[in-house]
């Protein structure tokens, strides 16, 4: 979702060592044959473990009205490669919605590791599936280098491993790997209702009574 304020990136701080730690290993066990390549562009590889794009993204289903709540997004495609994760995925997850999201218990309708080649461009563009106006975006560093730009509207960011950020990937963003070594991102995708709220009313402090609030999602 835009992300209140105009800010284009809010930083979260690092995440655990001992988190971040057992994170890492895994990932560093990882083989060739663990990724899966995006055909656009060219170094661009991933790995699923959530994603939502059957019932929020594909068609026409997602422009009629529909009651913002979670149950009916608890649909999301799991990976077999979640539950070989889980037991390192969930408490990042865990993490992000005590530190960041207040402890309110967000379903993450997107998780997946991002990697980028050395010398590798993900060109400009803004995230256009409909879920993206309603979830929040974090990005967890897994393995960067200082070469590596990550640009939003014209701003670059360089980022450290650990960093913890949430971005507004409905503005223009790229990256840019000037280095010689992979970048690898873990995303997540945050929804919940109060977000919707958030997005419409601009202060927490400002939203409606739950008792009287009713509001259909129609991009």
């Amino acid at each position: 979702m835009r992300i209140l304020g105009g800010h284009r990136l809010i930083p979260i701080g690092k995440l655990p060592d001992d988190l971040f730690e057992k994170l890492r290993d895994q990932v560093d066990r990882l083989t060739e044959q663990d990724w899966q390549p995006i055909a656009r562009p060219a170094g661009r590889d991933v790995i699923y473990f959530k994603y939502n794009a059957e019932k929020w993204n594909n068609g026409e289903y997602h422009y009629t009205g529909r009651q913002l709540d979670i149950a009916p997004y608890d649909d999301t495609a799991v990976y077999p490669s979640w539950y070989a994760w889980q037991d390192v995925l969930q408490p990042i997850i865990d993490h992000v919605k005590d530190r960041h999201l207040g402890g309110i218990d967000a379903f993450v309708n997107k998780c997946f590791f991002n990697r980028l080649a050395p010398q590798g461009l993900l060109w400009p563009h803004w995230d256009d599936e409909p879920s993206m106006a309603v979830s929040k975006r974090v990005h967890l560093v897994v393995k960067t280098n200082p070469l590596v730009d990550f640009i939003i509207d014209d701003q670059v960011f360089n980022f450290t491993d650990a960093d913890l950020v949430e971005i507004d990937n409905i503005a223009i963003h790229s990256v840019k790997n000037h280095s010689n070594e992979t970048r690898i991102h873990l995303v997540m995708d945050f929804y919940h209702t109060d977000f919707v709220k958030e997005l419409m009313y601009g202060r927490k402090e400002r939203l409606p009574n739950e008792s009287n609030f009713v509001v259909s999602y129609t991009p």
